[in-house]
């Protein structure tokens, strides 16, 4: 049993909440009104993906907590708590923090202090762990609505979901270095503190330095400034059994997963950017379950759609080795200017042909000789590839003349 100084919130949170948004008068009238007492009257009407996999007193437990978090309070009391157990507690934390990026303050550390009856245990009290104070949080808040507002600043007027999403995923990996150091020492005490901070959006919007956790936050994050419906799961990597999280977002009525981590990530230590790559942006459940092992405890949907697939989206999606369509794929990347091009195939068979052809039997520097046409510094006489064989991925690398 975990044991704390209590400080009981006899008066809950309406009075903290009213002193951090004086000017917000129709939601304090509506603060003002609700007793946590009253559980029914407590449950609000979020949208959040975790919030909405809570029967009625997980929904309750995760309002009275983001009351807490979002004002800042960090030791709670209620007579209600004692009809739940700690596990209960802990669970509608863990929802709220999955639905919840903004709360960069909260590591997620908490604990319960409970009386047991009958070996049923009932909460009395809960304690709510904060990495920075509420003076150190508002100074971050000001420097990462910079950050953020700048971005949102930048994405052009009339762009489609896709568009957004696509937009948020190449600014963060593009713009944050991969903290390998911080992950490689998880083990170690005095890394927690730096742990905590790489795990949350201040790490990468202002630090501009993460691992996956920070990552995924920070995704979820834009997705939600520009009114996308996102989430973040956690689990693990199927060949390491390491811990790991990414996203799950909703375009159009359909869901998908991306690993904005595993989109090219740039290694604290080595000179330059990752190779960006889009094997996992908006990838079905089958996909993902290759490489990824969820263990949130809220359900997740069956993602099947396939038409917001980075790959599919863009033509670079194969089926089988077709010459034609694969010239297409690699001359459009030339005439765009791009400096190499990704080929996806549906799976080892037709990623092994297609490798056979291209590079064995060479059939690739025919299509750099039709691509040259579009571009004069083309050296149609060399390229280099970069095979993925987990994601049947293949990368034609063009060569510049110099």
């Amino acid at each position: 049993m975990a044991k704390f100084l209590k400080k009981y919130l006899i008066l809950p949170l309406a009075l903290v909440f009213l002193m951090a948004f004086p000017a917000c008068n129709a939601l304090m009238d509506k603060v003002l009104e609700l007793s946590y007492e009253d559980e029914a009257a407590a449950i609000r009407d979020y949208d959040g993906y975790a919030y909405n996999r809570l029967d009625d007193g997980g929904k309750y437990l995760y309002c009275v907590i983001k009351d807490a978090v979002i004002n800042h309070v960090s030791e709670l009391s209620n007579n209600n708590f004692r009809k739940y157990t700690p596990e209960q507690l802990f669970k509608a934390y863990e929802y709220l923090l999955a639905d919840f990026p903004e709360a960069f303050w909260a590591n997620g550390d908490s604990n319960a202090m409970s009386v047991e009856k009958d070996g049923v245990k009932s909460v009395t009290d809960f304690k709510i762990d904060y990495i920075y104070d509420k003076e150190q949080r508002d100074e971050i808040q000001l420097e990462i609505d910079k950050t953020v507002n700048a971005f949102l600043e930048s994405v052009p007027p009339g762009a489609s979901d896709y568009e957004k999403l696509l937009r948020a995923y190449e600014y963060i990996i593009n713009s944050t270095l991969y903290d390998s150091d911080a992950e490689e020492k998880l083990g170690d005490e005095e890394y927690k503190a730096l742990l905590n901070e790489r795990n949350n959006i201040k790490s990468v919007f202002i630090d501009k330095t993460g691992v996956c956790g920070g990552y995924t936050k920070a995704f979820q994050y834009l997705a939600e400034k520009m009114g996308i419906y996102a989430t973040a799961v956690t689990g693990k990597i199927a060949e390491t059994d390491t811990g790991h999280a990414w996203n799950l977002v909703l375009l159009e009525g359909d869901y998908y997963y991306i690993d904005v981590t595993w989109g090219g990530t740039v290694i604290e230590g080595e000179d330059g950017y990752g190779a960006l790559n889009y094997n996992y942006f908006c990838v079905t459940t089958e996909e993902l379950l290759k490489t990824h092992i969820p263990d949130t405890s809220f359900e997740l949907p069956v993602c099947a759609a396939a038409k917001y697939n980075y790959y599919v989206y863009n033509g670079l999606f194969f089926t089988e080795y077709n010459y034609t369509k694969i010239s297409e794929a690699v001359i459009s990347a030339v005439k765009n200017n791009k400096s190499e091009v990704d080929l996806k195939f549906a799976g080892k068979t037709a990623f092994d042909a297609a490798y056979k052809k291209l590079m064995d039997d060479k059939a690739i520097f025919d299509i750099l000789a039709s691509a040259g046409r579009y571009n004069k510094d083309l050296d149609v006489n060399k390229v280099n590839s970069i095979k993925n064989e987990k994601v049947n991925v293949l990368r034609i690398i063009f060569e510049m003349q110099k």
